[in-house]
């Protein structure tokens, strides 16, 4: 359970919940959530959501940008700077996910919301009008949807069959359709269909182990097929794992650990080593015996882990957003050395941001990238290309990190319960506390 939030960063449009729009150099609590009892807390570009339970409902919180309806008030207006109710969901909550100016929602009926900007048909709903409340994409209706990815501008749903459709932006390809026309309602990406995926990776194998592995792959289908077992889509190891949609990039992960891509290569960002275009989805080889586990597509590069915590980072790095201590890009999958015996656990990052947060087994939080508002709490640099240790982030409050969502150059942090243990005589611990609480404390011990 979420204890309390601080937020940091770009304020300029509300997006801190602070009830102001000044910028926040340090980490500021948003004390009136406490009480709340906040579930979890989202991101866009310039607009924060938090989902809570009350009466038995899910109840939607936002603020931030609202100039084309992102905060689901029922009305546009310049911002908000206090997170308001927008709405109560029917049914519970299964996912929502923020584009950086439109949101998507998942409820546990398959149902699938949106609303916000609609300019590039993000909102699924045939049309290219902004909406300010909550909308039922009809086209998914009876599609059984049980997961939804968010990126930019392009979205993807996943079916209980292993179907996934695909709508919104698809200027660079990112929707793996065959062509870079944008899509207003969703369509069926027959191209992450278990055959093709399947097909593609074998496709671009060298000949020798291509045979090799079609007599694996063939002989374990053909005993499925001849004992009469339905091959679910969890079962196959061909099938999608996850999808990570960028800024105008995919990265899709199969049960068997294997990395495609598609779409903007701008910045080398899909890892094929050149910066082409894609507009169906395309093997990414280096990382075939890496047994990764988890895919990051960020705004103009991409992140992946593997079973080891090993991080491997490629793409655009003008703020150092790579982390490999320079700022080049990378045009293949690099791997980051410099966490030495450190795993990664857990990556914090966006579709439309340049900064990066993880926390490692050893329980440590680190940050790179932009820095220029201070979205990394660190007030020094601009721009950070190596990680920074953040000591008194990763536990204010004497609590732990729980979630940490990131916008355009603002960051929230969700904190679990933990106690306070302050120190007088360490005054420079100020900044990262909340000031009325430290100074009530400090009058306790005196």
């Amino acid at each position: 359970m979420i204890h309390s939030v601080y937020s940091f960063g770009y304020n300029n449009q509300g997006q801190l919940a602070t009830r102001d729009t000044v910028d926040r150099r340090v980490p500021c609590r948003i004390k009136y959530l406490d009480t709340r009892n906040i579930n979890r807390v989202i991101a866009g570009a310039e607009h924060v959501m938090a989902t809570t339970v009350r009466d038995g409902r899910t109840e939607i919180l936002s603020a931030g940008c609202n100039d084309n309806g992102q905060l689901a008030l029922g009305y546009d207006c310049g911002h908000v700077s206090s997170m308001r109710s927008s709405f109560a969901a029917t049914g519970n909550v299964v996912d929502i996910c923020a584009g950086s100016f439109h949101t998507v929602m998942l409820s546990s009926k398959g149902t699938v919301v949106s609303w916000g900007y609609n300019n590039e048909g993000e909102l699924g709903l045939g049309h290219a009008h902004h909406k300010n409340k909550p909308t039922v994409i009809k086209a998914l209706t009876f599609k059984t949807i049980t997961n939804i990815y968010v990126g930019s501008s392009h979205n993807f749903a996943l079916s209980s069959t292993g179907e996934v459709y695909g709508w919104g932006k698809n200027g660079h390809g990112q929707l793996s359709l065959g062509h870079f026309n944008d899509c207003t309602r969703p369509v069926l990406i027959k191209s992450f269909n278990v055959n093709h995926l399947r097909r593609v990776i074998h496709l671009e194998r060298t000949s020798g182990e291509r045979s090799r592995d079609w007599i694996a792959t063939l002989l374990p289908n053909l005993r499925r097929r001849s004992s009469g077992h339905d091959q679910h889509r969890d079962a196959d190891p061909y099938s999608i794992k996850s999808i990570s949609a960028g800024g105008n990039h995919t990265i899709i992960l199969t049960n068997n650990n294997q990395v495609l891509c598609c779409g903007g290569n701008g910045m080398g960002q899909l890892g094929l080593s050149d910066a082409q275009d894609r507009s169906t989805v395309h093997w990414l080889q280096s990382l075939k015996s890496k047994v990764i586990t988890n895919v990051f597509a960020c705004s103009v590069h991409s992140m992946a882990i593997n079973e080891n915590g090993s991080l491997y980072v490629w793409g655009g790095n003008q703020w150092g957003s790579l982390c490999t201590g320079d700022f080049r890009n990378r045009y293949i999958p690099t791997l980051v050395t410099c966490f030495g015996i450190e795993r990664i656990r857990n990556v914090y990052s966006s579709h439309c941001s340049f900064h990066c947060f993880v926390t490692t087994n050893h329980g440590k939080l680190y940050g790179w990238g932009r820095n220029d508002k201070a979205q990394l709490a660190c007030v020094e640099m601009e721009t950070i290309n190596q990680p920074l240790h953040l000591k008194e982030l990763e536990s204010m409050d004497g609590g732990m990190v729980v979630d940490i969502c990131v916008g355009i150059g603002f960051s929230i942090v969700s904190m679990s319960k933990g106690v306070v243990k302050v120190d007088p005589y360490r005054i420079q611990c100020v900044k990262f506390f909340d000031v009325d609480i430290f100074y009530e404390r400090l009058q306790k011990q005196s």
